[in-house]
């Protein structure tokens, strides 16, 4: 999930399957990681599924949190 701010864009919230895992990172203004949740038990189709859900019932959420980081 990406923020547009000032013309420039800024990673928020990211579901990715590195390290093999599917997993969750919320990021700071500055890119630094501020949580990390793994999704142990979700093959990557699902991850995929879960990811598209939570982005849609929670962007807001998320980019409040970013805007107050």
């Amino acid at each position: 999930m990406f923020i547009n701010s000032a013309g420039e864009l800024f990673i928020v919230a990211r579901f990715d399957t590195a390290h093999g895992i599917a997993h969750f990172d919320r990021l700071s203004k500055s890119g630094r990681l501020l949580e990390k949740v793994w999704l142990n038990g979700l093959d990557f189709n699902r991850a995929y599924e879960y990811a598209l859900n939570e982005f849609r019932q929670n962007h807001e959420y998320y980019a409040k949190r970013w805007n107050e980081s």
